[in-house]
C-alpha cells in the first residue's frame, strides 16, 4: 500500500468523527426546551381539568341542595287536609318545632342565638332556617275518643311510632300533639294520647289551653292524621376538614337525626319576601311575621370538593356565589 493511499484512508474516518462539544450543548437545549413544554402544556391541562371538576362537584352539589331545601319550603305549612289550616299545638316548651300557628318557616340570622333543643352551632357560619309540615303517611280517622284519648284508623298505623308528633286535621283546624308511650297498636289500628310527655294538655281544641282537663274537639270520621316533618337547614363544620350544609330532622320524641347534604359549602344567606313587603328582608326584619311570609330567597357560597378538585386554573379553591328564590305555596292566600 503506497503512503499517499495510507493518507487518504485515515484522512476519510478522521472526516467522519462524532459529534462536537457544541452540538451536544445544543442537543440538549433543545431537549430541555421540548421537555419543559411538555410539562407545561401538561400543568396547564390538569388545572384546566381540575377546574372543570371543581365546578361540575359544585353545580351537582348546588343541585342537590338547592332541590332538598325547595322540597322542604315548598311543602312547609302543608297538611293532609289544606293548605293554611289552623293548628292548635298542644306540645310543651320552646322546642324548634313549636313555633307552628306563627308560621311554618322560622329563620336565624347569623349569629342569633338558635332555637331550643337544635344543634347548637346551627347559626354559627350563616344564615339557618326551620320548615314545619305535615304531609306525609296519610291515615285516615274512623272514629275519635276525645274522653280517652285515642284514634281509630282505617289501617294500622305502621309509618308511627310511640312517643312521635303527629298532625290531625280536619276542614276546621289541624292539631298537633305527642303520640303516648306504647300508643300505637297495629292490632286495633289506633293511636292514644294523653296529657304526658311533651303534651300540656288533652284537650286539642283552639286556641291551646294548657293545664286544660276538658276532652276538647272531637274530631269526625274522615278526619286526616300524619307525621310531623320538622327540618332545620345550616352550614357548619363537617368531620373532613371543611364545611357543608347539613339538615337536622326531627325525630321520636324531640330527637333529631343530622346529615350532611353538600359538602363545600362555606356560607349560607337567607333572606324573606313578606305579604306586605316591597323587598326581601333578613330574619329580624320579619320581626316575628312568619306566617305572612311568601317566599325565600336563598344565597349558597360553593367551593369546589376536597384536595385536588378545589383548584381553579389561577390556583386556590375555585368560589361560586349562587342564589334561588323559592315560593311558599302552603303560605299563599
Amino acid at each position: 500500500m503506497s503512503a499517499q493511499t495510507f493518507f487518504q484512508s485515515r484522512s476519510g474516518r478522521t472526516n467522519q468523527g462524532g459529534m462536537g462539544l457544541i452540538e451536544l450543548m445544543i442537543a440538549i437545549l433543545l431537549g430541555i426546551l421540548v421537555a419543559g413544554s411538555a410539562v407545561a402544556i401538561f400543568s396547564t391541562n390538569r388545572s384546566a381539568w381540575a377546574a372543570t371538576e371543581s365546578l361540575g362537584r359544585i353545580q351537582e352539589n348546588s343541585r342537590l341542595a338547592y332541590e332538598m331545601m325547595a322540597r322542604d319550603l315548598r311543602d312547609a305549612g302543608g297538611t293532609p287536609c289544606a293548605r293554611n289550616t289552623p293548628m292548635a299545638n298542644v306540645t310543651s316548651g320552646a322546642n324548634w318545632w313549636r313555633n307552628w300557628g306563627n308560621g311554618s318557616v322560622i329563620g336565624f340570622n347569623q349569629g342569633a342565638a338558635p332555637p331550643a333543643g337544635a344543634p347548637a352551632n346551627m347559626t354559627t357560619l350563616g344564615d339557618s332556617f326551620v320548615a314545619l309540615s305535615a304531609n306525609g303517611l296519610p291515615l285516615s280517622v274512623v272514629s275519635h275518643d276525645n274522653a280517652g284519648g285515642n284514634f281509630k284508623l282505617n289501617m294500622p298505623p305502621t309509618g308511627v311510632n310511640p312517643l312521635d308528633l303527629v298532625v290531625v286535621c280536619d276542614y276546621r283546624q289541624g292539631s298537633l300533639f305527642q303520640i303516648a308511650a306504647g300508643g300505637v297498636s297495629t292490632a286495633t289500628n289506633t293511636i292514644s294520647y294523653s296529657q304526658s310527655g311533651m303534651n300540656c294538655t288533652k284537650d286539642l281544641t283552639m286556641p291551646v289551653k294548657c293545664g286544660s282537663a276538658k276532652n276538647g274537639v272531637k274530631y269526625g270520621n274522615n278526619a286526616m292524621i300524619g307525621r310531623l316533618r320538622s327540618v332545620a337547614w345550616y352550614v357548619a363544620a363537617n368531620t373532613h376538614g371543611g364545611t357543608s350544609l347539613f339538615q337536622s330532622q326531627l325525630a321520636s320524641n324531640g330527637t333529631m337525626s343530622n346529615q350532611e347534604i353538600a359538602e363545600g359549602v362555606t356560607g349560607m344567606q337567607v333572606t324573606y319576601l313578606l305579604n306586605t313587603g316591597t323587598g326581601y328582608v333578613d330574619a329580624a326584619g320579619v320581626a316575628g311575621n312568619w306566617a305572612n311570609v311568601m317566599s325565600v330567597r336563598i344565597t349558597l357560597t360553593m367551593q369546589g370538593g376536597q384536595g385536588q378538585e378545589r383548584a381553579s386554573v389561577t390556583g386556590g379553591a375555585l368560589t361560586r356565589t349562587l342564589t334561588q328564590t323559592i315560593s311558599l305555596r302552603d303560605h299563599q292566600s
